[in-house]
């Protein structure tokens, strides 16, 4: 949920300083939006590396989630319940 907080965070920004309409939402990824940020001079570069290095962390983890059996297991059951 941080991560999402996050980014809603950068969208709040960016919408100040460019028409995020313009651009394909599938293109406007979390490491993009964070760059923008970045460029636009809005957060430090020790933010920047921060904030990189959790979507990192992140990215890695929720990989080893999906490959987690028990996982598996509950996204097929939560799919039953539809």
């Amino acid at each position: 949920r941080g991560h999402l907080l996050i980014e809603n965070l950068f969208e709040d920004f960016l919408g100040l300083y460019c028409n995020l309409d313009a651009f394909d939402e599938r293109d406007l990824t979390f490491d993009l939006k964070l760059k923008m940020i970045y460029s636009f001079g809005l957060i430090s570069r020790e933010m920047y590396l921060l904030i990189k290095r959790f979507n990192t962390i992140r990215n890695n983890y929720m990989e080893q989630l999906k490959k987690s059996p028990f996982l598996s297991e509950k996204a097929e059951e939560k799919r039953e319940d539809l």
